[in-house]
Formats: structure tokens, sequence, C-alpha cells
């Protein structure tokens, strides 16, 4: 089952590799999961793949953000630094 986890494609079990893995196999030989079931489990499986990618996008979102901040803070404190009266301009 592990290779049908793995992140890379390359390595990531085909379609046809994972089917003929004993536990597909066996599932499939015993009839276990009628048509019903096997459409369930590929939507379930697609929109775990989306939220996935949609986690993935937000934490990059959420780092630029905190990067961006910690930035504009540090030019913030420089600019604070060189304004010498206090009156928001530099002279």
């Amino acid at each position: 089952m592990k290779g049908l986890l793995n992140k890379d494609k390359t390595k990531r079990f085909t379609i046809d590799q994972a089917l003929s893995h004993p536990w597909f196999s066996t599932l499939h030989k015993d009839n276990v999961l009628d048509s019903e079931t096997k459409n369930q489990v590929l939507a379930t499986m697609t929109k775990y793949a989306a939220s996935n990618k949609v986690n993935k996008a937000i934490k990059i979102f959420k780092t630029k953000l905190s990067i961006d901040n910690k930035v504009s803070s540090k030019y913030k404190d420089l600019f604070f630094k060189y304004d010498k009266d206090n009156n928001a301009s530099l002279s």
C-alpha cells in the first residue's frame, strides 16, 4: 500500500500495479466492492488529493505572508531609526 502513497510520481504505483496488489486482487476476486462503492472510494480519493493541494497552497501563502510581515517590520524599524524627529518623513 505504501506504493500508492508515494509522493514521487515516478515511484508511485500505476493503476495496474495497484490493482495487481494482493489487497486489491483479494477484494476483486471475492467481489467485496460493488461498483457504487468503488466509485465512492475513487471520489473520496480524488477529494483527498485536491484537499492536499489546497492545504499546500495555503501553507505556502501563510509562509509568504509571514516572510512579508517580517521584511515589512524590518523596513519599518529601519525607517523609524532614521526618522530622527518622528514626523514620518526622512529629511
